[in-house]
């Protein structure tokens, strides 16, 4: 006899699901000094991770007990993003597969293949895979395969043989020899055409942000890079390993122009698309020129000091211009004069380094200004409060906006000699229903 979920827990989630109707039942092991119930369902297809909490809330909600779920599903592979879900779930309720928050996720077929920086990175994960595929058994993953590598490929050896030709600088032949060896291999790629994880990709472009961070456990370096090219921008990690010391890693500058070699995957924490590094070859960085004979002078540019405004720092739009082959700019920031020092020093180091060059650097500032006669008192007379009689009045309305919202209430005071002497409060029925917020603050 079949017997169906629903048959035995009564669940408005559950029931009223399509999916949930055909769950069955296979198995229920109850340990009553643990109080804690193995439940084994049988379902048609992978539940999705919403679905899962689903069915798990609630039958613990309804039995009061601790509970295991396991799934048996007709279905076999995954869903990415499903699996991604699942796996932050394990990541955040069991610390000791924290290790595999350092790799780089890539998909093939049943298998999830995790790319480290480092060989320690890659034992270590080793010696967890068969605690993390039991905890994707009981969600229904039971063909899953996983597997741990060390992203870093080995650098080829070149062995010394004797030709009849004449022999060339120990660096050019390197050079060839990298050239010649990376680029059968590796594509290049243009960032805006990136849509899904790719292998063995060349990007050229210019390093935007750097943050370097210190991995304790394994006395390594994550360098976490924006690398811009041209047509878009993509997050890029790169590790510190036996092929590239901490020491090199940290003198990668921001603005540097180079050759990323590397594969692209989906990062575990930011879920976006993430190249993780195996060699850069660094390009001397291009150098723009205004080429009209007349050229221009900006005479009117926000820095970054001009909240809202600007994005560029003074330092950088001074070098930027200055190189354009301009005679001069003006920065003329919002309501602010923290960027001059600085701006004035780089077009001092600059003329100092270019002695024949002509270029001025103008400073001002966008003001906001108002009338300082602003009137906002009308029909004043020389009469004081204490010889008058007045009102003061108050309002409560459903809300703040003068188009949408209504008047509810209305109360007023007369007073002469600082004395109340008439007072009038009423209720005005609005034309939409008070909201709850408004309610709870006035108690009307």
């Amino acid at each position: 006899m079949t017997i169906k979920l629903y048959d035995i827990v009564k669940m408005n989630e559950v029931n009223e699901h399509p999916l949930f109707s055909r769950i069955e039942v296979e198995k229920v092991d109850y340990y009553r000094e643990k109080n804690k119930v193995v439940l084994t369902l049988h379902t048609p297809s992978l539940l999705s991770y919403q679905e899962y909490r689903t069915i798990h809330d609630s039958i613990t909600k309804e039995l009061h007990t601790n509970l295991d779920l396991y799934i048996h599903s007709d279905e076999e592979g995954f869903v990415e993003l499903e699996f991604n879900k699942y796996f932050h779930h394990i990541l955040k309720n069991h610390k000791k597969y924290h290790i595999f928050s350092q790799g780089l996720i890539q998909y093939t077929d049943n298998t999830v293949v995790f790319l480290f920086g480092n060989q320690n990175d890659v034992n270590d994960a080793n010696d967890c895979i068969e605690g993390l595929l039991n905890h994707f058994y009981k969600f229904g993953y039971h063909n899953l395969k996983i597997s741990c590598h060390n992203h870093i490929e080995e650098e080829p050896i070149i062995e010394e043989i004797d030709l009849p030709i004449p022999v060339k600088p120990k660096e050019e032949v390197k050079k060839n020899f990298h050239e010649k060896h990376y680029s059968n291999r590796y594509e290049n790629v243009q960032l805006e055409d990136v849509k899904e994880p790719m292998r063995n990709v060349i990007v050229t472009g210019e390093v935007s942000t750097i943050d370097n961070r210190e991995n304790k456990n394994t006395n390594s370096v994550i360098q976490i890079l924006t690398i811009f090219d041209g047509t878009s921008a993509i997050a890029a990690k790169r590790f510190s390993n036996k092929n590239v010391s901490a020491e090199e890693i940290m003198k990668l500058k921001e603005g540097t122009r180079a050759h990323f070699y590397g594969s692209i995957g989906v990062d575990n924490y930011s879920k976006e698309l993430t190249l993780t590094i195996n060699k850069i070859e660094e390009l001397e960085k291009e150098v723009i020129i205004d080429s009209a004979k007349e050229k221009r002078v900006e005479l009117h540019m926000h820095t970054n000091m001009s909240e809202m405004d600007g994005i560029c720092s003074g330092e950088n739009v001074v070098e930027y211009v200055f190189h354009l082959g301009h005679d001069g700019v003006v920065i003329t920031d919002h309501g602010v004069v923290q960027s001059f020092v600085k701006s004035y020093n780089t077009v001092k180091g600059l003329l100092k380094k270019n002695q024949d060059r002509h270029f001025k650097l103008g400073l001002g500032c966008e003001m906001n200004v108002v009338d300082d006669h602003l009137k906002i008192v009308y029909n004043e007379t020389d009469d004081t409060l204490n010889d008058l009689t007045y009102i003061c009045f108050d309002l409560e309305t459903t809300g703040l906006s003068c188009k949408y919202d209504s008047i509810i209430e209305f109360g007023a005071v007369k007073i002469k000699n600082h004395s109340i002497i008439d007072r009038k409060q009423l209720f005005i029925k609005p034309p939409i229903n008070i909201p709850p917020t408004i309610i709870q603050k006035t108690n009307i």
